[in-house]
């Protein structure tokens, strides 16, 4: 069986760890939610600025930002590919008119399609990427939950320990007892919840000592109720000893 100690600190400590995880994750997902309402945001004002950049005769070429990984495309009014991003992976067209998560070559992809003057843009992000950047917000984050996890198990270690510091005077004041001088145990110098404890222990010991005191009366009642009978017997014993050792002289004597 457990110590108490063992369950104080197996049950706080425990809680404390679940509490801990359930704000990272909680976390995490406030800030995924978040990265993925600014990123739909940028797939959209990507998809809007783009038609303009395809303008014959402008030999711009499509925004990319190599670490958000973001695939852009277009289409003219015949179907004909205008621009590619480059060493990026080409993505079906989809003809839409808002956002799409489809799934491709095993991957999940979040995707932005808009047509404007007569072409047809698309954008398009993997999801991994948003993932990953919401782990690595989380974790830049939640660093401090580590070092208010560290503090709070410190406290919860103190806090036990300067608890359970009664129990352990109790436990030595008792040790200290002797059968024969069985002092109470003084309440008031108990906290509130041990004196119910205290005062059952007081009330036992009080009922061991009526019981020696019972006890030692009753040896010295049967001392005394002995004391005359063996009297008695000690005095007739001597008289059969003389009467005998008289016989034995007369008998030597003749």
């Amino acid at each position: 069986m457990k110590t108490i100690r063992q369950q104080l600190l197996l049950g706080l400590l425990g809680t404390a760890l679940i509490c801990i995880l359930a704000s990272a994750y909680f976390l995490y997902q406030s800030l995924l939610h978040e990265v993925n309402e600014l990123a739909d945001l940028q797939l959209r004002q990507l998809a809007l600025a783009l038609p303009d950049e395809f303008l014959p005769g402008t030999g711009s070429r499509a925004p990319e930002d190599p670490e958000e990984e973001y695939t852009l495309q277009a289409w003219d009014q015949a179907g004909q590919p205008l621009r590619l991003s480059v060493s990026q992976q080409l993505m079906p067209r989809y003809v839409l008119d808002g956002f799409l998560t489809v799934s491709l070559r095993g991957q999940e992809w979040r995707i932005y399609g808009k047509t404007r003057n007569a072409r047809y843009v698309q954008v398009a992000q993997a999801v991994a990427v948003r993932d990953l950047l919401a782990v690595r917000m989380a974790l830049r984050a939640g660093a401090p939950l580590l070092v208010l996890a560290f503090v709070l198990a410190v406290m919860i270690l103190v806090v036990v320990e300067h608890a359970l510091k009664p129990l352990e005077r109790l436990a030595q004041t008792m040790a200290g007892k002797s059968a024969d001088a069985l002092v109470p145990v003084v309440e008031e110098d108990m906290p509130p919840d041990l004196r119910p404890v205290v005062k059952a222990i007081n009330g036992l010991m009080y009922r061991f000592d009526n019981a020696l005191i019972a006890q030692r009366a009753f040896i010295a009642d049967a001392a005394h109720e002995l004391r005359s009978p063996l009297t008695a017997m000690t005095l007739q014993l001597q008289l059969v000893e003389r009467a005998i050792g008289d016989r034995v002289l007369a008998l030597i004597e003749n």
